[in-house]
């Protein structure tokens, strides 16, 4: 807990350090915020869920082509008597390749990624991991992203796993 306060401190002093934070003026240069929702496929023991994919972004653009953010994507499903979740919390940066839209871009992040169960007393499992992302800017702020997640969290009784997914969002990327 104490290092993920640590981190929000650190990421949030990062945001507010952007020379020209202007809000919303139709240049990516500056401060950024995405909300984004579509499909998710999670992997983890063995296993393959289907389910809702969330996708939030806050941060800034170094210039119109390079962003550098956080990023919270996370798939929603269907668990045997509850909603399960699989995610990551990360640092990360989209290249966009035209300054303007439409316009292609690569993305890429390093975090925590984690499985759980929503309720109470359950902790999850968590462990670093890495996503690698394309997406497409069809107008200004309307963006469709497809990313791939792995992240490696402790062994389980012995035996090491990996979480795996998959999720591609419609976002509105506001800069």
């Amino acid at each position: 807990m104490r290092s993920r306060i640590i981190f929000a401190i650190i990421l949030l002093a990062v945001i507010l350090d952007f020379g020209q934070a202007q809000a919303f003026d139709g240049n990516r240069k500056g401060f950024i915020l995405g909300l984004g929702a579509g499909y998710g496929s999670a992997e983890s023991f063995r296993n393959t869920h289907k389910g809702f994919g969330t996708s939030f972004k806050i941060g800034g653009g170094l210039s119109d082509q390079l962003l550098l953010y956080y990023s919270n994507r996370v798939v929603f499903y269907s668990g045997y008597t509850s909603t399960a979740y699989q995610g990551m919390s990360a640092i990360a940066a989209s290249y966009f390749f035209s300054p303007n839209a439409p316009s292609l871009f690569l993305s890429g992040e390093v975090g925590l990624g984690s499985r759980g169960v929503i309720d109470r007393g359950n902790r999850g499992i968590s462990g670093w991991g890495f996503t690698a992302g394309v997406g497409f800017e069809f107008v200004s702020h309307l963006v469709l992203e497809v990313n791939v997640m792995e992240a490696y969290p402790e062994s389980i009784r012995g035996e090491d796993y990996s979480l795996m997914n998959f999720v591609a969002t419609i976002s509105w990327l506001g800069f």
